[in-house]
This record gives structure tokens, C-alpha cells and sequence, in this order.
């Protein structure tokens, strides 16, 4: 928010103005995005995200609807209305996203990062595969599984598919505990794909 005034019997908010689609308007219209190409645009935004639970704050709607890719391939997250200082077990209001909410926000118990963790690996995992990964409450009851990435022709290395299912692991005790714990994990690229990666490039820039 950079502004708020009154006017028309009215208040407003001023915000910033955000040109492009959301990560769910891009997948629908164009299909899924290549996935180390997507993860190293997703850096500064995760980056973003580490600074903001190291200040206590939990966005608990992290969606492909909640993320803003601008024109110039840059990442934005919104839509902070749900979002909450986490302190120990205290009630929250319950926010949930089908496929993207981890199990204990079906709970009014406090959420803390490693729900945004969850969230977003979700995020990542619908944008890279085209595919809503299964809801975490059906998961945990064994009415669904996660297909791994790989087995859906994403190319990922072993490493790089270990640490999304980690971050999507049902307890959260299990799961990946931050966002910095989770860039990390997601930057082992081996070195074979790192040259393919390379020969595409060049590829691309002949044509």
C-alpha cells in the first residue's frame, strides 16, 4: 500500500499497478513453463519471502493466482489479506486453497513458514507439470498421491525433484522448514544439464 485517502463517503487504498497475468491466466493460456527456467525466476521472489518470515509474517494464500509474472519476466506476490504474524499455536482464521494448502491450515492452529514452504512448492509443482497437485487433507488420508515431477516428462535433476517433494511432505515437522532451506535445495543442477541448458540457448539465439 503506498497511499490511503477518503473521498466520496468513501476510503481508498493506492497500490501499486502490476502490468501482466498471474501464474494461473499464464499456465491456462500457454501451458507449463520449463522448470529451471522458471526456478531461476523464482529466486528474488523466494528471496523476498525469507526477508518477510524473518520479520514473523506468514502469507498463508501463496497460489499461482497470488503471483504476478510482469512483462519483463519478473515474479510478484499479492493478496497479503490472509496474511498473519505467526507466534507459537495461537487461533487463526482458517484460509484454504485446494491444492495449495498445506493440511494444518484446515486448522484454526497457528500456520508458520513451513506453510508458505508447502505453498509454494505446490505453486512450483503446478507450474512446472500443468497439474494441480492433490489436495494435502485427501493426501494424508491416502485418497490421492503426488505424482513425482519427472514421471510427468519435467526436467528436473534427482536432487532438484527430492527437495519439491520435501517441501510438500503432509507434517510439518517433515517438511522443509524455510524458504532459504528450500532455494538451496532447488539449485543443485547437474552439470550435464547445465551444458544442455547451454546448447538450447545458443540454439535459440541462431534462429
Amino acid at each position: 500500500v503506498l497511499d490511503f485517502f477518503e473521498a466520496n463517503n468513501s476510503a481508498y487504498l493506492v497500490m501499486e499497478y502490476l502490468e501482466g497475468m498471474s501464474l494461473k491466466d499464464c499456465i491456462q493460456r500457454n501451458g507449463k513453463l520449463p522448470a529451471q527456467q522458471f526456478l531461476n525466476q523464482l529466486k528474488p521472489l523466494m528471496a523476498d519471502m525469507e526477508k518477510m518470515h524473518r520479520r514473523g509474517v506468514v502469507h498463508r494464500d501463496i497460489a499461482p493466482d497470488n503471483i504476478i509474472m510482469l512483462p519483463d519476466g519478473r515474479l510478484k506476490l499479492i493478496d497479503f489479506g490472509a496474511a498473519r504474524s505467526y507466534v507459537g499455536d495461537k487461533s487463526m482464521t482458517v484460509v484454504v486453497k485446494k491444492g495449495f494448502a498445506p493440511v494444518e491450515q484446515y486448522m484454526r492452529k497457528g500456520s508458520n513458514a513451513s506453510a508458505d514452504v508447502y505453498a509454494l512448492a505446490a505453486t512450483i509443482y503446478y507450474c512446472i507439470t500443468g497439474i494441480v497437485p492433490p489436495d494435502s487433507a485427501e493426501r494424508q488420508y491416502g485418497e490421492a498421491e503426488l505424482q513425482a515431477p519427472t514421471s510427468l516428462g519435467v526436467e528436473l535433476s534427482r536432487e532438484q525433484e527430492q527437495a519439491l517433494e520435501k517441501a510438500l511432505e503432509i507434517q510439518p515437522k517433515a517438511r522443509t522448514q524455510s524458504v532459504t532451506e528450500l532455494i538451496n535445495a532447488l539449485s543443485h543442477i547437474p552439470k550435464a544439464m547445465l551444458q544442455k541448458q547451454e546448447e538450447e540457448r545458443r540454439q535459440q539465439e541462431k534462429l
